[in-house]
């Protein structure tokens, strides 16, 4: 009995030694491949103006992780189509000035671009969540927030004493943890109900015709 479970526990010690993600180096990129998807974990690089690749490894980039790029003095980054998600801290305490985000986006961690110097940046269509802190303290004038985008964590963004205009869609905004601060300017899209169903953001209500609320919260709070 005691030889059979010295052989089960080799067994699984093996098994899990193989099925375990173990970093790789390639280039300026410390990452990890699960599923067949790179999550960067750290990079390594001295270069200031960023773009990082699709694949590495041979495998494509699906996620960046937790401050992976994080106290860079980075100054700009593109990050390619293929990544899904940005994890909490990755961008943060940088110099980033200007960033470009993937069509593929759909959620950005708490604190991703938090401390940078970013004036304008566009959210993608298919970004459904924005963390908390996630582009506070940046010098952001305006910024549209697409109907895709139904949560967004408090004091997303705190401090950018610069936002004088947000415009949202009404896929979030009766949500009752938000609301503006005075000195932005809200463009909201209506609700606009057609047989109980929003045409925008396809939200079920029992109402019709268009209809707007907005309520308690501070996620643009200067």
């Amino acid at each position: 009995k005691q030889l059979l479970v010295a052989c089960v526990a080799i067994l699984l010690s093996v098994f899990v030694f193989h099925n375990e993600a173990s970093a790789a180096k390639e280039g300026d990129y410390v990452y990890y491949v699960d599923n067949g998807q790179v999550r960067i974990a750290a990079y390594m690089g001295s270069k200031t103006d960023v773009i990082i690749p699709s694949y590495i490894g041979g495998y494509p980039v699906t996620t960046i992780g937790y401050a992976a790029f994080s106290k860079k003095q980075l100054t700009s980054v593109a990050i390619p189509e293929g990544v899904q998600s940005i994890e909490g801290n990755a961008f943060s305490e940088n110099l980033l000035s200007y960033v470009t985000l993937p069509q593929t986006l759909r959620g950005i961690g708490e604190g991703a671009f938090l401390l940078n110097s970013l004036q304008n940046v566009t959210i993608p269509t298919n970004v459904t969540t924005i963390g908390e802190s996630a582009f506070a303290q940046n010098r952001l004038s305006s910024i549209t927030i697409p109907n895709s985008v139904t949560t967004i964590g408090f004091v997303a963004f705190f401090g950018c004493d610069n936002l004088t205009t947000a415009t949202v869609g009404c896929s979030w905004i009766t949500n009752p943890l938000y609301e503006f601060d005075e000195n932005v300017t809200v463009n909201a899209t209506l609700h606009s109900y057609e047989n109980g169903v929003c045409t925008v953001c396809g939200e079920a209500s029992e109402d019709e015709g268009e209809r707007i609320e907005l309520v308690e919260g501070t996620p643009f709070e200067n």
